[in-house]
């Protein structure tokens, strides 16, 4: 069976032989092995010693998302992503699309729900870092939003007295 360091992405099958006995199969290459919880130890609420291919292997756990599907832990340095499904979520899971990360880099988007005061840039102009870009009115205050980087003002989506939400974007830049 692979080691954790070697195998960047495996998906393996947990079933139990009995109250105390697991059999892990490796769906890749059909290898099993078969462990038992005697070879499982918990200590202080997050480091977790396991007895693989009869040596004790330790691995810390720091987190879990998803509403107890996804688990993350360290072991030997480095950060290893565990998610747990039934039969029926692997068998759907190649049919689910990747994620799409959407790149916020070029884009003004804003930070609270207000008022547009002033908007001090128009479409082709050249914007350096910390450059005032437009004024927002919130609660009664005012708060001038800067440019984060060097750029060009692609579009702009809002003009003076209109309304925003939270996360509305508000300038594209090229």
């Amino acid at each position: 069976m692979k080691s954790l360091r070697d195998a960047p992405h495996a998906d393996y099958k947990v079933e139990r032989l009995s109250d105390s006995d697991y059999q892990i199969t490796d769906l890749a290459s059909g290898a099993t092995e078969t462990l038992s919880s005697s070879d499982f130890d918990f200590k202080y609420n997050s480091l977790i010693t396991l007895k693989l291919n009869g040596e004790d292997q330790i691995l810390q756990y720091n987190s879990v998302k998803n509403d107890g599907l996804s688990f993350s832990f360290s072991y030997k340095g480095n950060n290893v992503e565990l998610a747990i499904l039934d039969d029926k979520q692997y068998k759907y899971l190649q049919h689910m699309p990747e994620p799409t990360k959407l790149d916020h880099a070029k884009s003004i988007i804003s930070p609270m729900p207000g008022a547009i005061v002033q908007v001090l840039v128009q479409p082709g102009d050249a914007v350096v870092a910390g450059q005032q870009l437009l004024i927002i009115e919130a609660m009664k205050m005012q708060n001038v939003i800067k440019a984060e980087r060097d750029g060009v003002v692609e579009e702009v989506n809002v003009k003076a007295g209109d309304s925003v939400a939270v996360d509305e974007l508000m300038i594209q830049m090229k």
